[in-house]
């Protein structure tokens, strides 16, 4: 039991160590031995507990948008009646922490420019995309599915590296209007009730207090 909770606290200290580093320096500026300096643990630990930095990468947006799906279920579920409609709020809240914050986006970036997110965030998003299919009843095989998430992602990538070589072009709320729009318009659904759904996502965001759900660690 000991030795247990000694390797949770270990697995912890490693963890939060990465979000800080994560916050503070950057994606790409953030090293296995930078963490396990910080964290007071071998370098090799870290493969133990973790496959790879990107492993962590991927549990820390997956921790995140459990954060917000623990806000939605707590805020406003009774309100929501679609899989679109959940993941643009969720999404609004999710760009709102991550680009309102300049280390937030220095580290999203980063990322993004080194890697796709579809590495990491492939399996977690693919679930939210398949409840769409759900909700509305679409028919498509797994080819299909699979080609239009990977084409998400890749939108997905190229719009935000143009967003942020001019991000006062367009604001983080209407970026999310426009890239949560992709998927449902590739899966040919009304673009008349895909643009009413993103409007009250947003105007469900706007009744949402996130101030304490956190992306990295300052």
């Amino acid at each position: 039991m000991a030795k247990s909770k000694k390797g949770r606290e270990t697995k912890a200290r490693i963890y939060e160590a990465s979000k800080y580093l994560f916050y503070h320096y950057g994606y790409r500026k953030t090293t296995l031995l930078k963490i396990s300096e910080r964290a007071d643990v071998p370098v090799g630990l870290i493969s133990y507990y973790f496959k790879s930095k990107d492993h962590i990468v991927s549990m820390i947006y997956e921790d995140f948008m459990g954060k917000i799906d623990d806000l939605i279920e707590a805020s406003c579920k009774n309100q929501i009646d679609n899989a679109i409609l959940y993941h643009a709020v969720l999404s609004r809240v999710y760009y709102q922490i991550i680009l309102s914050d300049p280390n937030n986006t220095r580290f999203y970036r980063g990322f993004l420019k080194q890697k796709s997110n579809n590495k990491v965030l492939h399996s977690l998003i693919g679930k939210r995309y398949l409840a769409y299919l759900k909700d509305f009843n679409i028919k498509i095989n797994d080819t299909d599915f699979e080609i239009i998430l990977n084409a998400d992602f890749g939108a997905r990538r190229e719009f935000f590296l143009y967003y942020f070589d001019h991000p006062d072009e367009i604001t983080i709320q209407s970026v999310v209007t426009f890239t949560n729009g992709v998927v449902p318009r590739l899966l040919k659904l009304n673009q008349e009730k895909i643009d009413a759904i993103l409007e009250k996502s947003y105007h469900l965001y706007k009744t949402l207090d996130f101030e304490d759900i956190v992306f990295l660690s300052n």
